[in-house]
């Protein structure tokens, strides 16, 4: 089911260089709501009215390298983006897996007739706010609805821009994002240079470019938003959904095909529709001189920042879940919010776990899901900020320590506060470049956080994506530590990672109206079955002498 963030995985020997009642909710909801009020009303316009801008061809014969067509956007987009969408990206099968096998067995065990047709399934595999999906008194849309729509072709590009219709003013004010777009632009009011606040809270376009948003929008899906109606919980899991893994935003926005150019890509080379105009002209505070620079660490900083999101938002889908329990609109405990492989592991003796001190401080107590946190301190930079996140840590795993699975309200409480004040400090730092220097820290800091050892399977591959993402952007990829570390391989499952023959058979093609990649659970799970933690803690001890060795020298605004 909500099988894309598995949908590149790989299994890979690797190299481990770089081996975490109604006021309650109001903390939560200011974030959350604020990614669907605007678009509600909004029509979705198709992703069809996009093909003329956004599907031209670039990588075969074809009429638009036989008759050149000046672009209307200059260099300033790809023009291929529907095209890589559809023949690369993996959003464009969403919708199609819920008709696989898999599927259909989930249906059954979950005595539900017709997966593609409930909400449930609906709103991270195609996209769409429920407000747009109407349904009988069972949660299921109307078995014409995918005739009527584009869902048929998954998640398409208003669902991550939001929708692109218009809203009813007088003033032309509420008008959607699609047309007010495209050329000619209101020359007194031109759309590239709009603040994003203003088109996401006027228009519904979402904004995709500042760190904490993006990271936002895509772990609505990928960890869950109960506002949104996407969650997965527990039930799905016992019936077949592939297990979501931790979600690291820049690794994963890594291993998608690209079909955007960021800023710091784009051109200067075409007159009046330049990065100098933009960056001259933009009413976005993320691009402001102070804050932005061509030369920062933009992935190092995206990484950063959706760690802290990312805790926030498993933190509000906990206070949500628990909070809606207590309303009367769920059960509580939501076994899905806690960690997976505490229960469903082979019993050994000896093993890690036991040398392992619960978490929070009572054996045998449950734990949230443990790789949402790991990276949370590293992220925190300034000791203040490090003591504050201890401070509020601590209250929610003394909240699951006082009872198994903790107070439902309590709970709420507690995760919701947490969540606000981690939604801040993300937003803090995205205000602020990181130079090499800030790289260096970054990746001492993370090994050190994996040389004191003890973390699980999901909190040791955070670690190891973290450090990749700085290691590729301080081009150090060749370095002498790196190669002496591959002698420490040790097999995990990396979405970004091609496929070697160890791990051929891990996705399989499924021939049919429709080709979809899917996860192979018996190549998935064994790696994380046989993960041994102690050798993590040896490689990140090497990668923390190695990287203390490294010269570090200063580097200024660009």
């Amino acid at each position: 089911m909500n099988w894309v963030s598995e949908g590149c995985h790989r299994r890979r020997k690797w190299m481990l260089s770089v081996v975490f009642a109604g006021c309650v909710l109001s903390g939560i909801s200011s974030e959350s709501n604020a990614q669907d009020d605007p678009a509600a009303g909004r029509a979705v316009v198709g992703f069809t009215a996009c093909v003329g801008c956004h599907g031209r061809s670039r990588d075969t014969k074809g009429a638009d390298e036989d008759i050149p067509l000046p672009s209307p956007s200059g260099d300033w987009i790809l023009d291929n983006e529907v095209l890589t969408w559809a023949r690369k990206d993996k959003h464009h099968q969403s919708y199609a897996v819920l008709f696989n096998p898999r599927s259909v067995d989930m249906g059954r065990l979950m005595n539900i007739k017709a997966v593609h047709r409930d909400k449930r399934c609906l709103s991270c595999h195609t996209g769409y706010p429920q407000a747009l999906m109407p349904a009988d008194d069972q949660n299921r849309v109307d078995e014409t609805w995918h005739r009527k729509t584009d869902v048929s072709f998954g998640i398409t590009c208003e669902g991550c821009h939001g929708p692109g219709g218009d809203l009813a003013s007088t003033d032309g004010a509420r008008d959607g994002w699609f047309r007010l777009h495209l050329p000619p632009l209101n020359p007194k009011r031109p759309w590239r240079f709009l603040d994003p606040k203003a088109k996401w809270e006027q228009h519904g376009y979402v904004d995709v470019r500042t760190p904490s948003s993006k990271a936002r929008l895509c772990g609505t899906c990928h960890i869950g938003d109960v506002s949104q109606g996407r969650v997965v919980t527990h039930e799905m899991y016992a019936a077949g959904h592939p297990p979501l893994p931790g979600f690291e935003v820049a690794t994963f926005v890594a291993q998608m095909p690209t079909h955007w150019r960021a800023v710091a890509d784009k051109s200067d080379a075409v007159a009046r529709k330049t990065r100098s105009e933009f960056l001259a002209k933009t009413a976005d505070p993320f691009f402001s001189p102070d804050t932005y620079r061509l030369d920062s660490l933009h992935r190092t900083q995206s990484m950063l920042v959706g760690a802290l999101v990312s805790l926030a938002q498993s933190l509000e889908l906990t206070s949500g879940l628990s909070q809606r329990a207590t309303g009367g609109g769920g059960t509580w405990p939501e076994l899905a919010q806690f960690e997976c492989y505490a229960c469903h592991h082979d019993l050994r003796v000896p093993a890690w776990r036991q040398r392992r001190p619960n978490p929070v401080g009572v054996p045998g107590r449950p734990v949230l899901r443990e790789w949402a946190s790991v990276l949370a301190r590293v992220a925190l930079e300034q000791p203040k900020q490090r003591a504050q996140f201890d401070s509020q840590w601590k209250q929610v795993r003394g909240v699951l320590a006082k009872t198994p699975f903790g107070s439902r309200l309590e709970l709420a409480r507690t995760t919701s506060a947490t969540a606000t004040w981690l939604t801040a400090q993300a937003k803090q730092l995205e205000r602020r470049p990181l130079t090499r220097e800030d790289g260096h820290r970054v990746l001492l800091e993370i090994a050190r956080v994996g040389a004191a050892g003890g973390f699980d399977y999901e909190s040791s591959r955070q670690l190891v994506w973290a450090c990749e993402v700085v290691f590729g952007e301080l081009g150090r990829g060749d370095a002498k530590e790196l190669k002496a570390l591959r002698a420490a391989g040790h097999v995990l499952v990396f979405p970004q990672r091609p496929v070697q023959p160890v791990a051929k058979g891990l996705f399989e093609p499924r021939q049919g109206p429709s080709k979809t990649v899917e996860v192979d659970l018996s190549k998935l799970l064994p790696p994380i079955g046989n993960f041994d933690p102690a050798e993590v803690t040896r490689a990140f001890r090497a990668v923390e002498a190695a990287v203390k060795a490294w010269p570090t020298r200063s580097s200024s605004a660009r």
